[in-house]
């Protein structure tokens, strides 16, 4: 019913089949709650939410149903609390732990979220969503060294995804290995040669070193692959008008 858009019997058969179970068949209390929050009932959502937690606060349903509340208001201090209790109830939940770091850097405590990065990787060393976090600490440190290695360990581990050679290449770039930047922004294209990404990245790269004419060329790769991007067209037209013609 539901997925049909029968929402009006959905609510009712929600009701009747909570009104019955009480709050002995949490998951049922849960999928109401759902069913008012897509209604925009959302204090109402969190208050069904918050009454299985208390009846059930030994189960980590209620607890992430709150958390994701929490989270959609921008209740960052709510979020990370009700993220703590699902971990001291079930410690190695890798998933939570993770929602866990992103919420304390909603809140500016960025040793604390990178400390659970690393503990993460400490049981799932090839995380994709530890190593990228992490990559973003270290390079908002200019701590290159670490960012080229986490930049690195997503190359190799998550090679197919053209996310992590520019990752790497940014990386490099803010070293000032040009040439390393230019190696990861090729495979880049490698990977999809239609994004039009890494061909403005390379325009950059030249045009940051005084090459104006290589630089002209990446640009016109990238418009022909974004001929919507009316800001990159006014450049070209601005630095080689026949390059328009």
């Amino acid at each position: 019913l539901w997925d049909n858009g029968e929402r009006a019997r959905t609510s009712d058969l929600l009701t009747e089949v909570v009104e019955a179970a009480g709050t002995d068949l949490p998951y049922f209390g849960l999928q109401q709650a759902r069913f008012w929050q897509q209604s925009d009932l959302k204090e109402k959502a969190r208050a069904r939410m918050q009454a299985l937690r208390d009846a059930h606060p030994e189960r980590t349903s209620a607890w992430l149903r709150l958390a994701e509340a929490f989270r959609a208001e921008s209740w960052e201090e709510d979020q990370c609390a009700a993220l703590r209790a699902v971990l001291e109830r079930t410690p190695d939940w890798p998933r939570v732990a993770l929602d866990l770091g992103l919420c304390l850097e909603d809140l500016r405590f960025y040793p604390r979220a990178e400390a659970i990065y690393k503990e993460v990787r400490e049981s799932l060393p090839n995380s994709h969503r530890a190593l990228t976090r992490l990559h973003w600490h270290a390079q908002g440190n200019d701590e290159f060294v670490a960012a080229e290695r986490y930049a690195r360990e997503l190359t190799r581990h998550w090679p197919h995804l053209r996310e992590s050679w520019l990752r790497l290449a940014e990386t490099l770039r803010r070293a000032g290995d040009r040439a390393g930047a230019e190696t990861a922004l090729e495979s880049a294209i490698a990977i999809d040669p239609d994004d039009p990404v890494p061909h403005r990245r390379l325009a950059a790269l030249a045009y940051q070193a005084g090459e104006v004419e290589p630089a002209v060329e990446r640009w016109r790769a990238a418009l022909e692959r974004a001929p919507e991007d009316a800001r990159l067209a006014n450049r070209l037209a601005w630095l080689a008008p026949a390059a328009q013609g």
